[in-house]
């Protein structure tokens, strides 16, 4: 009986010692001491009180049962419970319930604390852009503008000096830019690999734009977060060059989509990441699309006045923005 008794205790302690490490060594050291009975411990579970004692304990024997019973001799006679086997106790699978249900508790406030966050030094908390919304942005933008792949592609993109042909084949060639100064982590920026191709057809060109996506969502994926590549903008880690290529998706398509008069919007959640994490001095409070716009020099924003084409986005990690600069082009 005994033995049995002392298997809920070693299960108590087991998983006590499986959520220590969430804990904190202090917690464990409090956790494992018992806290008094009717008592919570210090990590919030209630212990079960002891059962009343108030059971009479003087209860006559039946007069059938002999009152004198000869032990065997191979038995020892001593009564004496060995000193290291714990006391039988009241209650011990309630106690486990209780404290079992605790620990669930603190699982759960473990899983609520934010993960994959990226601390800014205005006191705000961005999510990373990961490399997969990469290939989120160049299916957006295949969805856009297949169904135009007939139309005149010559008419200039709006805002920009290139014609939607030229911009869409830019769109191409800016991934595999990001990834060539990623993957040789140049201090200098290099070239592409790839800097146009005039012979492709416009169905070819947005059929192709995730392919440079893709090889910048590895080179990225792959990358040690410590790892940099130079760029026009500073000096961008693999994040940095993931939102980078994902506004050039983003923003061109909207320049294309308005000059052939497409319907286009992207989805607001990728759009906040990208403004946020390249554009830190955008205003908190207004709509997410119209401030990227704003951020890239397209437009205006109410309250703000326009925005400024030589505006440079923040790709160093956001940890070294200063909090109030705004990055500009350098002047010829």
């Amino acid at each position: 009986m005994l033995a049995l008794l002392s298997v809920p205790w070693a299960a108590v302690g087991s998983v006590n010692s499986a959520v220590m490490p969430h804990i904190g060594s202090q917690r464990a050291t409090r956790l494992s001491t018992p806290a008094p009975w009717g008592h919570q411990d210090e990590a919030g579970f209630a212990i079960a009180a002891p059962v009343p004692t108030d059971t009479p304990t003087n209860t006559p024997l039946p007069t059938d049962i002999p009152t004198s019973t000869t032990a065997p001799t191979d038995i020892p006679t001593s009564t004496t419970a060995p000193t290291d086997t714990p006391t039988p106790t009241p209650n011990t699978t309630t106690l486990i319930a209780v404290k079992l249900a605790g620990l669930k508790r603190v699982r759960r406030r473990l899983r609520q604390r934010p993960s994959s966050i990226e601390p800014v030094s205005y006191s705000v908390t961005i999510p990373k852009l990961e490399p997969g919304g990469l290939l989120e942005a160049a299916h957006v933008v295949q969805r856009t503008l297949a169904p135009a792949v007939d139309r005149d592609w010559s008419v200039p993109a709006t805002g920009l000096e290139w014609s939607c042909r030229t911009t869409l084949d830019h769109m191409v060639s800016a991934p595999l830019f990001h990834a060539t100064n990623l993957a040789l982590r140049s201090t200098q920026v290099q070239r592409g690999v790839r800097s146009g191709d005039p012979s492709a057809t416009i169905a070819d060109l947005v059929r192709v734009l995730e392919y440079p996506a893709a090889i910048l969502a590895q080179v990225a994926e792959a990358a040690a977060p410590e790892t940099r590549g130079a760029h026009p903008a500073g000096m961008a880690d693999a994040h940095g060059f993931v939102a980078l290529s994902c506004d050039e998706l983003l923003v061109h398509t909207y320049d294309i989509a308005s000059a052939l008069g497409l319907a286009y919007e992207p989805p607001l959640e990728l759009a906040e990441l990208v403004l946020r994490r390249l554009f830190p001095w955008a205003p908190a409070a207004a709509p997410i699309w119209p401030a990227l716009l704003w951020a890239t020099g397209r437009g205006e924003l109410p309250g703000h006045g326009p925005g400024s084409p030589d505006w440079l986005a923040h790709c160093a990690p956001l940890a070294e923005w200063d909090g109030h600069t705004i990055p500009r082009r350098p002047r010829a």
